[in-house]
C-alpha cells in the first residue's frame, strides 16, 4: 500500500502496515498529490503548482528510462546511479551498479561490490566510444551527455513512435537495453555487456590489446610484447606488456614516431590531459613535445572528418580493446 504519512512523505507499506521504503521528504507541505506521469515519473505535487517535491526518476533503482538520468547534479549534491536487484525475484539492493563517471570525457562504468567490472568507453560526442553499435538504433534513441559547471550526466530519449525501451542492470551484473517486440509479446536485447571475454576490465593488462576474434585473444599494441609470453601461451595475462625498445627522448622532446592503433576502445581518460577546443594535428604537436606522452586521439569525432579536439596519455597502464565487426554485432 502507498499512502502519505504526516510529513507529506509517500510511504509503502506491507501487508502489517509497517513502512518498508519512504520518499524521505523534508520540510512537510500542506497539501500534497502524487501523480504517475505518461513518462513513467511518479512525481509529488504541492497542492496544483508544478514544481516537483519529490521524483521518482531521482530515485533509481536498476531500470533506465527515457528521460532520467544518470550522473552527479553538484548543486544539490544528488548522484544518478543504477542498482541491480538483489536476485530475479528480490529488489533489494544487489552488489551491481552502473555509474556515469564524469571526467572532461565521461563514460559509463559497471562495478561490482566497488570494483571496475566493464566500461563504455569515453563519450566521443556521438556515442561512447566502445559502443558503436549505437549507431545502429540511433535514428530511434537519441543519446544526450550534459557536461556544465553543475551537472554531469547521461539519458536518453526517445523519438515519437519508438519501440518501448528501457536500460537496466541485472542481478547477474549484465548491462542490457531492451525493447519491446509487441509481435511476440517480450522484450528483445539490443545492446548486453559484458558479453564477450574482452568486456572484462583491464583483460590483457598494460599495453595489452584484446580481440575476442583470435584464439588468443590478448596481444600486444605495436612495438610492445608480453611481459611472461610463456604464461600468455597458457592464456595467463598477468603483467600486460612491456615496451621492445627504449624511448628516444632528448630536450624533453622525443624523435619517436607513433603507430595508428584503428578500430579500438580508448583506454581511461581519467588520468589523461583532455583538451576539446584544439585540432587532432595540434594534438600530435603537443604529444611529440612532451616525451611523457604515450598516446593521443581525438576528444571527438564527426561524420567525414578525422575528428577534433584532444586527448593525451602519459599513463604507463593504458589498456586497449579491439572493436571488430564480428565482435560489435547483436
Amino acid at each position: 500500500m502507498l499512502v502519505f504519512n504526516d510529513a507529506g512523505s509517500l510511504v509503502l507499506l506491507d501487508g502489517s502496515r509497517r513502512p518498508v521504503w519512504s520518499s524521505d521528504m523534508s520540510g512537510g507541505a500542506s497539501a500534497v498529490a502524487a501523480q504517475l506521469l505518461e513518462s513513467g515519473n511518479l512525481v509529488v505535487r504541492n497542492g496544483s503548482s508544478d514544481a516537483y517535491l519529490w521524483q521518482s526518476f531521482d530515485s533509481l533503482s536498476d531500470t533506465l528510462l527515457p528521460g532520467m538520468k544518470l550522473g552527479k547534479y553538484s548543486w544539490s549534491r544528488t548522484v544518478w546511479k543504477l542498482t541491480s536487484w538483489r536476485s530475479a525475484d528480490d529488489p533489494s539492493p544487489g552488489d551491481y551498479s552502473r555509474t556515469l563517471e564524469s571526467s572532461d570525457l565521461p563514460e559509463l562504468v559497471l562495478w561490482h561490490s566497488g570494483v571496475k567490472t566493464y566500461r563504455t568507453g569515453p563519450w566521443n560526442g556521438r556515442w561512447f566510444n566502445g559502443v558503436p553499435e549505437a549507431t545502429t538504433y540511433s535514428d530511434m534513441y537519441s543519446l544526450h551527455v550534459t557536461t556544465t559547471a553543475t551537472e554531469t550526466s547521461y539519458g536518453y530519449t526517445a523519438v515519437p513512435g519508438a519501440r518501448l525501451t528501457r536500460v537496466m542492470v541485472n542481478h547477474t551484473g549484465v548491462a542490457e537495453r531492451l525493447v519491446w517486440d509487441s509481435t511476440n509479446g517480450e522484450w528483445t536485447s539490443f545492446f548486453k555487456r559484458p558479453k564477450w571475454d574482452c568486456d572484462d576490465y583491464a583483460k590483457c593488462g598494460a599495453f595489452g590489446l584484446c580481440n575476442d576474434t583470435v584464439a588468443l585473444f590478448c596481444g600486444c599494441v605495436p612495438g610492445f610484447s608480453p611481459v611472461f609470453p610463456s604464461a600468455w601461451q597458457s592464456k595467463v595475462y598477468a603483467g600486460g606488456c612491456r615496451r621492445d625498445a627504449d624511448r628516444d627522448c632528448g630536450g624533453g622532446t622525443t624523435t619517436d614516431r607513433f603507430r595508428v592503433v584503428s578500430g579500438v576502445k580508448l583506454p581511461d581518460t581519467q588520468n589523461a590531459s583532455v583538451d576539446t577546443g584544439v585540432t587532432l594535428e595540434e594534438c600530435k604537436a603537443r604529444c611529440y613535445a612532451n616525451c611523457s606522452c604515450l598516446a593521443y586521439a581525438a576528444a571527438y569525432i564527426q561524420e567525414g572528418g578525422d575528428g577534433t579536439g584532444c586527448i593525451i596519455w602519459a599513463d604507463t597502464s593504458l589498456i586497449f580493446v579491439s572493436l571488430t565487426e564480428g565482435r560489435i554485432s547483436t
